[in-house]
């Protein structure tokens, strides 16, 4: 068609193969062409518990409709659902609908498929359409926590965007931003990773909250460390340890402590570095196996650095323990070199 058209479904229909196919679906009544209209917006292929709802007709009227529509060979079942015979058919009901239609099906289909459990981009994509992003945000980020889990990092960042640009704001926003701030460093995507704690600052400013000022200490004192700036991660928990003091909680301080217990050993001050250490170890509940296990870790490497490979060893092996159940391959990893 054109050098940018890569797709026969890009090409415009006309307007009397259009007309055509739309009298071929009218043939069947009012309810096929209803509930067929809800069908060309659903996606690839959809079921009969999305669209009957969103078209508004009873379950009887939908399953009747959907009879007509498969008898006339305009959809077909595929799998647990029917997909449209045609492109062209879909197309041409999706290009009829009148603005207010298309969005109010679009949100009468995001109902719909989060009842039936449907993934949540999907769910995410019918507020947007549906004139409702605000609706988006929760499954925008759900859909990016689940991507994050299995380690699709460019997928989760795409999905904290939507959210963003959804009009997740405050505190969700500083949230997503840190969880970015993670991805980013998982990813080694170092740019990213500026940028995120960039806005996070920007919205610290804006709340003033010290626990949220706390949590933005702790990732910038990890990023100054892990770019050898260790004066500077010290000097960054340490302030931030004496501005919130009184301010936060146990846990909250003992996280600013083992930045400041890490960037200690790393500028060969093991004696300050391994009193910050236990002290921040004691303070983690038993609920928090992972921060006192980063302790370890870090008074592990204070013993090495002492000669005492014995002492070594048992805060290794702790961390092992702690990585392994709880299923952190980073710091299992890291752990298992350290002990060979």
């Amino acid at each position: 068609y054109d050098e940018d058209t890569e797709d026969y479904r890009e090409l415009p229909i006309p307007a009397s193969v259009r007309a055509a196919l739309l009298r071929r679906i009218d043939r069947q009544g009012p309810a096929p062409r209803r509930l067929l209209e809800a069908g060309s917006l659903a996606g690839d292929g959809f079921a009969s518990e999305w669209v009957g709802p969103s078209s508004a007709l009873s379950e009887d009227e939908a399953a009747d409709a959907l009879d007509f529509a498969v008898r006339a060979g305009l959809v077909a079942p595929a799998g647990a659902g029917y997909r449209f015979t045609h492109d062209l058919i879909r197309r041409a009901l999706d290009d009829a609908l009148a603005p207010e239609r298309r969005k109010l099906l679009h949100r009468r289909l995001a109902e719909a498929l989060a009842r039936s459990g449907a993934a949540p981009a999907r769910i995410a994509g019918h507020w947007e359409d549906g004139g409702r992003p605000s609706e988006a945000v929760a499954y925008r980020i759900r859909a990016a926590d689940a991507a994050a889990r299995v380690y699709a990092l460019a997928e989760a960042i795409v999905q904290y965007d939507a959210a963003l640009a959804d009009g997740a704001a405050g505190v969700e926003a500083f949230r997503i931003h840190s969880a970015c701030v993670d991805l980013c460093r998982n990813g080694n995507d170092d740019e990213g990773r500026v940028r995120s704690l960039a806005a996070m600052e920007a919205i610290a400013a804006t709340l003033g909250d010290p626990a949220i000022a706390a949590e933005l200490a702790v990732k910038r004192a990890v990023h100054a460390f892990e770019n050898d700036r260790y004066d500077e991660a010290l000097a960054i928990a340490g302030e931030a340890r004496l501005a919130l003091a009184g301010r936060v909680d146990t846990a909250t301080d003992a996280s600013l402590a083992l930045e400041c217990g890490a960037a200690l050993h790393a500028l060969g001050r093991i004696e300050e570095a391994e009193a910050e250490l236990r002290a921040a170890r004691e303070r983690f509940d038993e609920d928090q196996p992972l921060r006192r296990a980063n302790c370890a870790y870090w008074l592990c490497q204070c013993a090495i650095a002492r000669g005492d490979l014995a002492a070594a060893r048992g805060y290794c092996d702790d961390v092992l323990a702690v990585t392994k159940q709880a299923s952190y391959r980073r710091g299992y990893a890291m752990s298992l070199n350290l002990r060979s």
